[in-house]
């Protein structure tokens, strides 16, 4: 699912292979909230190894993604949520109080706690980043279910929402690749950036999103996941 390595997610590291435990172990919680085939599981999150465990369950499950603006005003969540049909939503603690008012009832919502990482990086109150008591915690709840063993479903891929500047956001369905597509862009990957196996590629940026085996990542806001590297 992730492949070998580890992850990285400012000084905090994770083996990918149980990265890939907690998102089996999440799709069978997800099944218990009622997501089944076609379902609709929603996120508010900035980069963090549970947004990546919750993708990956969404896969398994057959589920559409939806990755939602964490800038989104509770208006805006709102509609997005009610328009695309999410039955779940996961989010960080802190984005949730600003959102919470927009949540459509019926919603079931699964709280990640914001990485001490995260709070640093955006200059977040400690105190407005501690989940409220009794939240559904996402590592703490999909340690009670068993990791998914059934064969994984035909991804549906992510459904992405417009900036909504010339009115509602709409909804882009991003359906996932085929194995040939795979093929090609991994083609077209290895040929622009001189990809070969054992190299580590070093981007860098203020606001980077990386997933692949061999990356480093260097940014004030970033989660990286990759092989043992070395940079010269």
């Amino acid at each position: 699912m992730f492949g070998p390595g580890t992850a990285f997610s400012g000084e905090k590291t994770m083996d990918k292979a149980r990265m890939a435990e907690n998102a089996a172990r999440g799709a069978t919680g997800l099944t218990s909230l009622g997501l089944a085939e076609d379902g609709v599981l929603a996120l508010i999150m900035r980069n963090d190894f549970a947004m990546f465990e919750a993708q990956a369950a969404a896969a398994l499950l057959g589920l559409f993604f939806v990755p939602i603006n964490w800038h989104f005003t509770h208006e805006e969540v709102g509609y997005v949520l009610a328009d695309c049909g999410a039955r779940v939503l996961v989010v960080q603690s802190d984005l949730l109080a600003g959102i919470e008012p927009g949540i459509p009832a019926g919603v079931k919502v699964i709280v990640v706690p914001t990485a001490e990482e995260l709070t640093q990086a955006y200059g977040l109150d400690k105190a407005a980043c501690d989940p409220a008591p009794g939240a559904r915690l996402w590592g703490e709840w999909i340690k009670d279910f068993e990791p998914w063993t059934e064969a994984p479903r035909a991804e549906r891929g992510l459904m992405t929402y417009t900036s909504g500047t010339t009115g509602r956001p709409k909804g882009v369905v991003k359906p996932a690749m085929t194995a040939e597509q795979s093929k090609t862009a991994k083609q077209i990957i290895d040929l622009a950036y001189g990809c070969r196996p054992g190299r580590c590629f070093l981007l860098t940026g203020p606001r980077l999103l990386v997933i692949g085996p061999r990356f480093l990542v260097a940014g004030p806001r970033f989660l990286v996941t990759g092989s043992r590297f070395s940079v010269t």
